[in-house]
């Protein structure tokens, strides 16, 4: 029975002491991971470094000095810490680093979410390396330059008229071949007119004004008397016109107007008497023509006009009425006849539209 109970004592001894020495000793760590070989392939593909993993150290509790019971030894492999993950070594320069997560590894906390304007301040610059100052240019508002003026379109439109025309009028009157042999009184004149409004398309309704003069000479009954005519004529007018073309416009024509008439009679001779007679007539007349012009975008656009017509006018009585105070028979005034002024007529013009 001694024999027994000392090597009970023994056995348990041992297990004491065994038991003390394995809660001494730190706890034993895991051997460390072993990083995957890199590849020269998977090195020349990485272009991000991947961010090793969050690694949390675990508090491992000191061994407890006193004596264990039998009961807690038994225990104790169960209770024993949790091993700590090691750090994985760092990669050598020049190489990606590949970091394997370890298996006991808390996840990630989501971040906290962050406004706009403080997400695209904490945004990497394109450009700009890290820690350097960005700085955001100023924009100053620039007020945008005139537009250029247009260039001036073609000038189409030519509403001044100066012109400078001859009028032949024929004159089948008796009495005017006491002053002329042709039965043709030419007048020669100009006009101005400025266009008003335009009645349709393309047909401008003008208004004229203008003068003219004229006068004839001829000796008659052997040379012995002189007929002398001379006329100034004022007339005021409108003007119709129709561009057909940019070079032709026909037109239509009508005017009035009043001529200072004075008829002169010269008896050559000893006597050398004169009379003289001098009346106001009204005229009219009524014609179409065309007018052509030069079809240059100029400032001023000369043309030719041609028109033909028919002049009406007052007839004016010829008196012979005593016009020299000093001569020496007196005489009484006597009547020669009628001048009629109506007749057909034809008018050609040079002008200047601006």
């Amino acid at each position: 029975m001694k024999a027994i109970a000392k090597s009970t004592s023994l056995l348990l001894g041992g297990w004491y002491c065994m038991a003390n020495a394995a809660l001494a000793q730190p706890a034993t760590q895991a051997p460390a991971a072993q990083p995957p070989p890199v590849t020269a392939k998977k090195v020349t593909e990485a272009k991000k470094p991947v961010p090793a993993a969050v690694v949390k150290p675990v508090a491992v509790a000191p061994a407890p000095s006193g004596p264990v019971p039998e009961g807690a030894a038994a225990a104790s492999p169960a209770a024993a810490p949790a091993p700590v993950a090691p750090m994985a070594p760092a990669a050598p320069a020049g190489t990606a680093a590949t970091t394997m997560p370890s298996p006991n590894a808390l996840p990630a906390a989501p971040p906290f979410p962050v406004s706009e304007t403080e997400a695209s301040r904490s945004r990497p610059m394109l450009g700009v390396a890290p820690g350097q100052q960005f700085l955001v240019p100023r924009v100053i508002a620039v007020e945008p330059p005139e537009p250029a003026e247009p260039p001036r379109p073609p000038k189409v439109n030519y509403p001044i008229g100066l012109e400078l025309n001859i009028m032949p009028v024929w004159q089948t009157s008796a009495g005017y071949d006491l002053f002329s042999s042709n039965d043709i009184s030419t007048r020669v004149g100009v006009a101005a007119d400025v266009d008003l409004f335009d009645v349709a398309d393309k047909t401008p309704l003008s208004v004229e004004a203008g003068w003219s003069t004229e006068s004839q000479t001829q000796l008659s009954l052997a040379s012995q008397l002189e007929a002398k005519m001379a006329a100034n004529n004022v007339h005021g007018g409108l003007k119709l016109r129709y561009q057909l073309l940019p070079f032709l416009a026909p037109h239509l024509h009508m005017a009035v107007g009043a001529t200072s008439l004075k008829a002169t009679y010269a008896i050559k001779g000893g006597t050398n008497q004169q009379f003289e007679s001098q009346e106001w007539l009204a005229f009219g007349f009524v014609g179409a023509g065309v007018t052509a012009t030069i079809p240059a975008p100029l400032v001023v656009r000369p043309g030719v006009t041609l028109e033909g017509g028919y002049l009406v006018s007052e007839s004016m009585p010829l008196r012979f009425e005593p016009g020299n105070s000093g001569q020496l028979i007196p005489a009484s005034g006597a009547n020669l006849g009628t001048l009629a002024r109506s007749g057909p007529y034809m008018r050609i013009g040079l002008f200047l539209r601006y």
